[in-house]
């Protein structure tokens, strides 16, 4: 079962390559890659978001 992006919460273990978000919510990081708008993990890990700087 995949979470949308808005449902997915901050500290989730991610894979390489798996949707972390878009580019009109959030601004892309370290360890993260963008294509066609998609924001990406490069690395595995958890994800940390940032809601007020929007990382």
């Amino acid at each position: 079962m995949s979470l949308k992006s808005s449902e997915r919460k901050s500290g989730n273990l991610v894979l390489p390559g798996e949707r972390l978000g878009v580019i009109e919510e959030f601004i892309p990081d370290s360890g993260t890659y963008v294509k066609d708008g998609i924001i990406y993990s490069k690395l595995v890990g958890r994800a940390l978001m940032d809601l007020i700087s929007k990382r």
